[in-house]
Order: structure tokens, then sequence, then C-alpha cells
């Protein structure tokens, strides 16, 4: 099930759901065991991806999104919620701009340690 996050920027919703659609799709024809990892898929109003994943060491949530050049770029975020004190650590691990849709599965496993 995808999520849709509001943002400012302005498509339709249906183009939204094709360019999200798109990105899955290009992973997963990459690397289909990626299903298995990912706990949650959400994309914004301007088509820009969010997956989460289980298990993960260091970064568990990645942001797609297609650039004005037709390739993609990648935000790598760490997001824990501490039980100690209850608050959020959201801190941005990597950023991969320019990047293929052919490359998009190996650069989520390079940054992601989720598979063998």
């Amino acid at each position: 099930m995808l999520h849709i996050i509001m943002n400012t920027e302005t498509i339709s919703k249906t183009a939204a759901v094709q360019i999200a659609g798109t990105i899955l799709k290009q992973i997963f024809s990459q690397d289909s065991r990626l299903k298995f990892v990912i706990k949650q898929k959400s994309f914004d109003s301007d088509g820009t991806l969010q997956l989460r994943f289980t298990n993960p060491k260091g970064a568990n949530h990645v942001s797609i999104s297609l650039n004005e050049m037709d390739t993609y770029d990648m935000q790598f975020h760490e997001c824990r919620i501490l039980k100690k004190d209850p608050y959020i650590i959201n801190e941005i691990k990597e950023l991969v701009s320019g990047i293929y849709w052919d490359s998009l599965a190996d650069v989520i496993k390079s940054n992601v340690e989720v598979l063998d």
C-alpha cells in the first residue's frame, strides 16, 4: 500500500502515482528481493518515493525523486524513535544525485545493509 504525503509541488495525483510506481518497478526489476525488506512505501504529491526498510543497519529510509535531467536523486536517512526520551532522530546519511534507473537497486543496497 502506498500512502500520499502532501508537498508544495503541484502535479496531478495520477502523475505522482505513475512516477512513484515507475520508480518501484525499476527497483524491483533489478532486485526483486527488495520487496521483502521494504516495510513501508509512500509518495509525495510530486512523485517522490519514500521507502522504509526493516531491520536496517544505519540508514533505514530513502527518498527517491525524479530530477529535471531524467535521472534520480536519492537521500538516505537514519530515522529512530528513542524510547528513553521520546523524540525522533532523523539524520541524513547520504545524498546521491544523477542516478540512472538501472542503478537504483545497487545504490540502495550499498547504502542500506538489508540484503546479503
